[in-house]
């Protein structure tokens, strides 16, 4: 029973997310997420990651990335131009074999959501990760109020 409403709590907060302005979705932040340690946000995207990609039906996921198309063709030619540059300083960034692997690249992929989109699915996996005692919440709740 656990499983079924976690995964309609989240499916409700990304089509919130995915339908709501950009500039609205940016502006809620995820203050838990920031308080992480750059390996720690990696084990917490790892797990926002397969969720979205495992988990989601495919027509939940399909409306996600149709959203991430409409926000690149909504975007100015400045705003468009700057998400061609981010992504090829990923590329160029990447080994010649991490190339080869997306030449196979499977979809939904996580990595294609902006950050207001990754917001909900970061907070599914932190909140799995609370749940199995795996965050000290004494020790982010410290981090968040000493004011990251």
């Amino acid at each position: 029973m656990r499983r079924p409403a976690t995964f309609w709590i989240t499916f409700a907060l990304a089509t919130m997310l995915t339908i709501a302005p950009e500039a609205r979705a940016q502006g809620v932040a995820e203050i838990r997420y920031e308080a992480f340690a750059e390996d720690e946000k990696a084990i917490v995207d790892r797990i926002a990651a397969d969720f979205y990609e495992e988990d989601l039906r495919p027509s939940q996921s399909e409306a996600i990335e149709r959203r991430t198309s409409e926000i690149y063709l909504e975007a100015g030619a400045e705003e468009r131009e700057r998400m061609r540059e981010e992504r090829r300083a990923e590329w160029t960034a990447m080994s010649e074999a991490a190339r080869a692997s997306l030449m196979e690249a499977k979809s939904p992929l996580y990595g294609n959501l902006t950050d207001a989109q990754k917001a909900p699915f970061r907070r599914h996996a932190i909140d799995r990760l609370t749940a199995a005692g795996a965050v000290d919440e004494a020790a982010l709740e410290d981090a968040i109020n000493s004011g990251i």
